[in-house]
């Protein structure tokens, strides 16, 4: 289980990467819980990718060159991941923790809720 988990990070952080906000939603279950700056949100599927795309522009307006991941704890039974991320600019980088609820559909993982960590 942890490298199934290993290569889906790996996949969502290369959607990152290339600032795809479609390949960035399709890792997230419809009607996923996401608390981040914008408070706790449910979102569906079109909500989702909205979200993802703003993002990926303001990333792009910020001059976003690269992020990479490391995987801190993973709990198999649950599948709850915490993951520590580094987001680099072209001038500064930045440092942010999030919890994933990892859940199964379609012999797929996907993220049933996000957390930025404090």
């Amino acid at each position: 289980m942890s490298s199934q988990i290993n290569q889906f990070m790996q996949h969502y952080c290369d959607a990152w990467n290339q600032l795809d906000g479609q390949v960035i939603a399709n890792h997230y279950k419809d009607n996923a819980i996401i608390i981040d700056g914008d408070g706790p949100v449910k979102y569906s599927s079109d909500a989702l990718l909205i979200k993802f795309e703003n993002n990926c522009q303001q990333l792009a307006d910020m001059k976003f060159t690269r992020t990479e991941f490391e995987l801190c704890n993973i709990n198999k039974a649950t599948l709850t991941i915490e993951v520590l991320w580094l987001v680099e600019f072209q001038e500064q980088s930045i440092n942010f923790g999030m919890t994933y609820q990892l859940c199964h559909e379609k012999n797929n993982l996907k993220i049933e809720h996000a957390a930025l960590l404090k």
